[in-house]
């Protein structure tokens, strides 16, 4: 995602953001990585990116505290 910012724009670093999305294997590094790169970018889009983070984190704790 890094590389395809600095080599092509942020457009496409969103693009591998959004294919790196639909992988099973995606972790909340990926969603960090994307807020901060927006924020350095265009600061309006991170908190959208955040807010998904924390959903995605209280989701997966409540279902761990169920196991």
């Amino acid at each position: 995602m890094r590389f395809a910012r600095r080599a092509e724009g942020i457009k496409a670093a969103r693009a591998v953001f959004k294919m790196a999305r639909e992988d099973t294997r995606t972790t909340y590094q990926l969603y960090v990585a994307a807020a901060l790169m927006e924020y350095y970018s265009s600061k309006v889009e991170c908190t959208v990116i955040y807010s998904t983070v924390m959903y995605v984190t209280k989701f997966l704790l409540t279902s761990l505290e169920e196991l």
